[in-house]
């Protein structure tokens, strides 16, 4: 194997990532390829010592990589890649749970608020998700479509518990069913001049992540998330007032005119800041409950809007 191909390198440092040795990873490889089904043959097409072989051999078997049959000079069998990284992924996944639940029985909640940064796409889509699935009652959304996969059914699963989901996205790739989506009207344009990908989310007003990536969202250029109440709230109701403003704005562009602008804006009213639970966590529930529920604008009486007023 001392001019080994590409596809074949490339095989023996996955395996490699995945816990076997460098020459367990080559032996693995040569069996897979044909290259040998003894100890000696797998050793003279290696260019590896026989003794280290065979070690390399009974690990393997002891791994579940390969069988072994007969007597000596035994034969010996690759098990099926599938099957073998299926092995893999179960064990791993096991053994991951099992950490998960060991960590949280040593884990203390800390409240102390921060700002903190994301330095990888796993950690970006895993803090997403989880802020998703943490919302109570409202989640806010501004993502460009390749941001949007990762997470879409997370979102999806938001909106079937009842979370108030309104989302901007920049094209009509991503449905949301549940959700209220407000597609930018020069979305194509932004996603034309934009060279990186966007992800910002707000959930309840309590929590704020911001992220930007690469084009086709594979690496992070910065992304950072707070669980601020200041900065959480302040934003969302940054985040909330944008939305109007699309709001009224794609209905103009659609319509050519003003004509029942007041009713959109009443459908935005039940995800306002004063209805979020950082709203009542940073000024106490005693000041939300200040707040009353407006009554649609055409029932609120003198002045009200009506249709095709400005």
């Amino acid at each position: 194997m001392a001019d080994t191909p590409a596809h074949l390198d490339a095989a023996i440092r996955t395996l490699a990532s995945l816990g076997f040795t460098d020459l367990e990873a080559t032996v693995y490889a040569a069996l897979v390829s044909g290259e040998g089904d003894t100890g000696y043959a797998l050793a003279k097409a290696t260019g590896k010592p026989v003794a280290n072989v065979y070690k390399a051999i009974e690990s393997l078997e002891a791994k579940g990589a390969i069988v072994v049959a007969g007597v000596e000079p035994r034969t010996l069998r690759a098990v099926d890649p599938g099957e073998l990284i299926g092995a893999l992924r179960s064990r791993f996944e096991g053994r991951a749970s099992e950490a998960e639940q060991a960590l949280k029985a040593l884990h203390s909640a800390d409240d102390r608020e921060g700002l903190f940064r994301l330095k990888t796409t796993e950690q970006a889509w895993e803090r997403a998700s989880a802020m998703i699935r943490g919302a109570e009652r409202t989640l806010l959304i501004d993502a460009f479509p390749n941001t949007l996969g990762p997470i879409e059914a997370d979102i999806e699963d938001a909106a079937r518990r009842g979370v108030k989901v309104v989302a901007l996205t920049y094209s009509d790739e991503h449905e949301l069913p549940g959700t209220r989506r407000l597609v930018h009207r020069l979305g194509a344009t932004v996603l034309d001049w934009r060279h990186d990908e966007q992800l910002i989310l707000n959930a309840d007003a309590e929590r704020m992540m911001m992220a930007q990536f690469s084009i086709g969202a594979k690496s992070v250029l910065q992304a950072i998330w707070t669980d601020s109440l200041f900065l959480s709230m302040h934003y969302y109701d940054s985040f909330f007032c944008q939305f109007v403003v699309h709001q009224i704005d794609g209905h103009i562009e659609r319509h050519g005119g003003p004509r029942s602008i007041s009713n959109l804006m009443d459908e935005l009213m039940d995800v306002r800041l004063a209805k979020t639970p950082g709203f009542e966590r940073y000024y106490g529930e005693a000041m939300a409950k200040r707040i009353p529920d407006l009554p649609p604008r055409q029932q609120r009486g003198k002045g009200a809007a009506s249709e095709g007023s400005p």
